[in-house]
């Protein structure tokens, strides 16, 4: 176990700075995408910010985790799939554990972050251009 978590942290640091460090910069960007359209499709509809609203609104929860599940699944399914294919081209092997857990947070992460502060903004020139 101690050799799995080590090679994790390892490989894990030598990405950024590999000559094939693709997935860390296509992964984000898309996401990026992904974030600014959901969340300026949030302000145009005047909902309340996505992340906030999951965690802290219990009756729409279901309902939003269905939604974003609906705009990140094909983003998290193009994450697993381009960080398998680094993994096999890059380190000749398959570690699914790394290629879940970078994968996820390379896709999941700046695509909620970008959506609230997507969603803010706009909604807040929305609300300034209307008075």
């Amino acid at each position: 176990m101690e050799e799995i978590v080590s090679r994790f942290f390892t490989n894990l640091l030598e990405r950024p700075s590999s000559p094939r460090n693709m997935p860390f910069l296509l992964q984000p960007a898309v996401a990026i995408d992904f974030g600014v359209r959901a969340g300026m499709s949030e302000a145009k509809l005047r909902r309340k910010p996505y992340f906030r609203t999951v965690v802290l609104e219990k009756e729409e929860r279901p309902e939003l985790i269905g939604e974003g599940w609906k705009d990140m699944g094909m983003l998290v399914i193009m994450a697993w799939v381009l960080d398998t294919a680094f993994q096999l081209i890059a380190l000749n092997w398959r570690y699914p554990l790394e290629t879940l857990v970078i994968a996820t947070v390379l896709a999941v992460l700046p695509y909620v972050a970008i959506r609230g502060l997507v969603g803010r903004v706009f909604s807040m020139k929305d609300e300034t251009s209307h008075t």
